[in-house]
């Protein structure tokens, strides 16, 4: 990672569980500012549970989340990202 420069948002072996059901294990991923990420997947493969834990409307495990190179610890967060994340689970677009 480039300090002068860094990415807008980079997580770190996020880790996300309900009692015993591992639901994220591991996910690591870099976005640079003006990059666009798209989660694609099964129902039930974790992409809405990732959004939850990156906006912090739900607590993650384990892992880091940084945010234009500061690390918010996803232990302490208290106050929702929504202001750097935007969710959207569903997007139709007609043909």
């Amino acid at each position: 990672m480039n300090n002068t420069n860094p990415p807008a948002l980079e997580v770190r072996n996020l880790g996300k569980s309900f009692g015993k059901t591992e639901v994220l294990r591991g996910i690591s991923f870099t976005l640079e500012r003006g990059a666009v990420l798209a989660l694609i997947g099964s129902s039930g493969g974790g992409k809405t549970t990732l959004l939850r834990c990156l906006n912090f409307l739900e607590t993650a495990d384990a892992g880091q989340i940084y945010v234009a190179g500061s690390c918010i610890s996803v232990r302490a967060a208290r106050t929702p990202m929504s202001i750097w994340l935007n969710l959207v689970p569903r997007v139709l677009v007609s043909a």
